[in-house]
């Protein structure tokens, strides 16, 4: 599976990137999602988006309705993930945008996983 990782934090980005090549998928990374919506109007249409919801410029929510209401990108699934998972609302914000899931950072290894292989059975289907 191709999957397009979108976050500016480097830490959390190169465990989740070394996690998911681990498991066989392609990883592509960009720090942010005005560098995210650039590659996706360039013809790459990955088969995930995993993506932060905090990021400098526009945040991952704002980018999840841009992906979400573009004919071309809105069957793509997004998966946002943030260390903000216990604030009020979020949840309910990521669904509003037109995210199919949420995951809060830190992560846990193997449900993180767990998740993103639930998510490729679906896009196979």
């Amino acid at each position: 599976m191709e999957i397009l990782l979108v976050d500016d934090d480097e830490g959390v980005g190169e465990l989740a990137q070394l996690l998911l090549v681990k498991r066989g998928h392609s990883v592509k990374r960009v720090l942010t999602g005005e560098d995210c919506l650039a590659l996706l109007d360039s013809g790459y249409h990955p088969d995930l988006i995993l993506m932060d919801i905090f990021m400098p410029g526009k945040d991952g929510l704002q980018i999840t309705r841009e992906i979400k209401s573009n004919p071309r990108t809105k069957d793509i699934p997004v998966l946002l993930f943030t260390v903000m998972g216990t604030i009020d609302g979020i949840k309910e914000a990521a669904k509003k945008a037109g995210a199919d899931g949420y995951i809060t950072k830190p992560f846990d290894k193997s449900e993180f996983l767990s998740y993103i292989e639930k998510l490729a059975k679906l896009a196979k289907a």
